[in-house]
């Protein structure tokens, strides 16, 4: 007996006609016809190259993009001088704070004087990273300009803390007209404070003497060249931030490229348009003095202390030249980097003069030694 309309029979038989007509597909169906081997290779070719593109791009993104001014190549190369215009201070200025470079004690200088003269600064709502430091945040212009202490429009006079330099992101919330500035130290000296400073044997599970001894395992024999593959294992960061060429990680290029010669050249000349003037931590005082001159301030205004300065239980003894040798083979990428500006900083002293920079050093120091004075001297009760 056949019960039409019943929903288990509609089911049933669409079921058998399904399986008739897939195993009747399956009889007729030609085989298919295999692909000839010079087409296969064509297709492998094609899929290299595509590969090849994108991992490219990828480069690029990374390291060109991050440093590109978007108003094109405009270079803020600075004609070193005296300042012609003191009565005009310079009120926009961004100022990329690397670690471990003294920069305390320049951003220090750089919000009193903020503060005295009611500039808008840009804060980070929570510690002191205006970013997440791990790769450029897509969201740092919002993140930035969406605080309690950004001003209407989202543009600040002043930038002054931690960020990895993103030079598009960092023009969309400072003044087209700012002053940028940023400093470098030694390198091999910068990472062994950087090392004890931020403790980083809990990372790495080794004390810094025992790091410097795997260095001089990873020498190459008969070079004075550091086994890249060995190198290569020591490239994750601490906490995201903290590890090898410092200085030119926290100034844009990821990890990735920090080994490419060609990206490390072009990625200095960028950075070489990109500032006005690169302090060099060694030479603090004539650092100053020549900042001094760029923002027309007073020497009043670069009166500072120095901060953030290791206890002596956080140092360790002083690096021999061999130590340090392994380490700038270690930070090679930031000894380039550092090297460039170190002669552009000299010859910039030169321009401006060699006795002058001398008395205006003399004058800086007498003030400070002054103001030292005072602090020393006992306060009355009355």
């Amino acid at each position: 007996m056949t019960v039409m309309g019943h929903p288990q029979h509609d089911l049933l038989m669409l079921q058998r006609r399904s399986k008739r007509g897939l195993t009747s597909a399956m009889t007729t169906r030609s085989p298919a016809k295999p692909t000839p081997p010079l087409l296969r290779m064509v297709l492998m070719l094609c899929a290299l190259s595509a590969f090849v593109g994108l991992l490219q791009l990828s480069i690029t993104s990374n390291t060109e993009i991050p440093l590109r001014n978007i108003r094109g190549g405009v270079s803020r190369q600075w004609s070193v001088a005296p300042c012609a215009s003191p009565a005009r201070p310079v009120r926009h200025l961004v100022y990329l704070k690397n670690h471990k470079c003294a920069s305390s004690t320049v951003q220090t200088l750089v919000l009193r004087r903020a503060l005295r003269q009611n500039l808008t600064v840009a804060l980070p709502l929570t510690g002191v990273y205006l970013d997440y430091g791990v790769s450029p945040n897509p969201q740092f212009v919002r993140d930035v300009t969406s605080t309690p202490f950004a001003p209407p429009g989202g543009v600040f006079q002043v930038l002054a803390h931690h960020m990895r330099l993103h030079v598009r992101h960092l023009q969309q919330v400072t003044f087209e007209d700012a002053t940028w500035i940023t400093i470098l130290r030694e390198p091999a000296s910068l990472f062994e404070s950087m090392y004890n400073y931020y403790q980083m044997q809990t990372f790495y599970h080794v004390s810094f003497t025992r790091f410097l001894q795997g260095l001089y395992r990873w020498l190459l024999p008969g070079q004075d060249k550091l086994d890249l593959r060995n190198v290569r294992k020591s490239r994750k960061r601490m906490t995201g931030r903290y590890g090898r060429n410092q200085m030119l990680w926290d100034l844009g290029i990821n990890d990735g490229d920090l080994d490419d010669s060609q990206v490390v050249t072009e990625t200095i000349k960028t950075l070489d348009d990109t500032f006005h003037l690169v302090l060099i931590a060694e030479y603090m005082d004539e650092s100053l003095i020549l900042l001094k001159h760029l923002l027309c301030w007073t020497t009043e205004d670069m009166l500072v202390l120095p901060l953030n300065v290791r206890q002596d239980r956080y140092r360790s003894k002083p690096l021999s030249e061999s130590d340090s040798h392994l380490l700038r083979l270690l930070n090679e990428a930031d000894v380039r980097l550092y090297q460039h500006f170190l002669k552009k900083f000299k010859r910039q002293i030169e321009v401006f003069g060699e006795e002058r920079m001398k008395e205006e050093v003399a004058e800086l120091r007498d003030l400070r030694d002054q103001d030292i004075s005072k602090l020393r001297r006992p306060h009355s009760n009355g």
